[in-house]
């Protein structure tokens, strides 16, 4: 989700969110308000991506969910949280690579292909490639 527009955005809100409050720059509360609208904002992302494969998505937010759960456990020693909390950025570009290089395999695609979608025609045959997989 990193390199589409609103996911960059809500990985961001979500980091940001989290740094001003490990930091003590503003209250909770906005802090809170800040890192939810990032979350709104990946969902937003999500929604658009439409349906992916749940391995892709566990790859693709791997960092942000881990490193976030180890923010929550060492939030008050400022220097550990900061330094997990500038990981998430570089560890989601990888993540989010890697998770597009597993969307482009036919294994890890949820959706099925537009041409699987045609219905054939009397008189038609459809080719079988050796790589595809149907699913029944």
């Amino acid at each position: 989700m990193l390199y589409r527009t609103f996911g960059a955005i809500g990985y961001i809100l979500v980091v940001v969110g989290m740094l001003t409050l490990a930091l003590d720059w503003t209250s909770f509360t906005l802090s809170c308000i800040i890192a939810i609208a990032g979350l709104i904002s990946l969902g937003i992302e999500e929604n658009r991506a439409g349906k992916r494969h749940w391995l892709v998505k566990y790859v693709d937010y791997a960092p942000l969910v881990v490193l976030g759960f180890f923010y929550i456990l060492v939030r008050e020693q400022q220097s550990l949280a900061v330094w997990l909390l500038s990981a998430i950025i570089p560890l989601s570009a990888l993540s989010g690579w890697y998770a597009n290089h597993l969307a482009r395999k036919p294994r890890f695609r949820s959706l099925r292909r537009i041409e699987d979608l045609i219905p054939e025609t009397p008189g038609t045959k459809k080719e079988h490639h050796p790589h595809q997989h149907h699913r029944q």
